[in-house]
């Protein structure tokens, strides 16, 4: 599965070949959280502040922790999801020329 995402890098770190980035995408409302994704990719996509338009590949697994309950000590399970992005292609957001007069 593929995904588009536009938006801005937040902070990115080199990680053995791969580079790991969050990615912030604008919030829907002035009232809403911008959403945040780590992108996996094998260039730098930029700079901090650098506003993209990215193409992804979407994988994800499920990590069962088992554990019990303090009060009752009855087994439970939790169901951690974990969903990377891997990048396929990416393009800058051209700003629009300023003109100075």
């Amino acid at each position: 599965m593929q995904i588009k995402l536009s938006g801005r890098i937040s902070k990115m770190v080199k990680n053995g070949s791969s580079f790991l980035t969050l990615f912030q995408t604008p919030a829907p409302d002035a009232y809403s959280q911008p959403s945040t994704y780590k992108v996996v990719s094998s260039d730098q996509l930029g700079q901090p502040g650098d506003e993209l338009n990215l193409t992804c590949s979407v994988r994800s697994w499920v990590k069962i922790k088992p554990y019990k309950e303090k009060d009752t000590g009855i087994g439970k399970e939790f169901w951690e999801q974990n969903i990377m992005f891997d990048v396929v292609s990416f393009e800058a957001v051209k700003s629009p020329v300023k003109q100075v007069s």
